[in-house]
């Protein structure tokens, strides 16, 4: 899934990496909260977009 997404984000226009980032990255649990360790398999622009919110 986070594959899929990477890919979408990657090759997707401005409106597509906007929606991923608000819809998905926003979402994702900050470092020490419960589910954090689904951040480590980020890689790439996703990894990049989630370490600058």
């Amino acid at each position: 899934m986070i594959n899929f997404i990477e890919s979408a984000y990657a090759h997707g226009d401005g409106a597509a990496r906007e929606l991923i980032t608000v819809s998905f990255v926003e979402n994702l649990p900050y470092s020490g909260e419960a589910g954090c360790r689904v951040n480590g398999y980020l890689a790439g622009d996703l990894r990049r977009v989630l370490m600058e919110r």
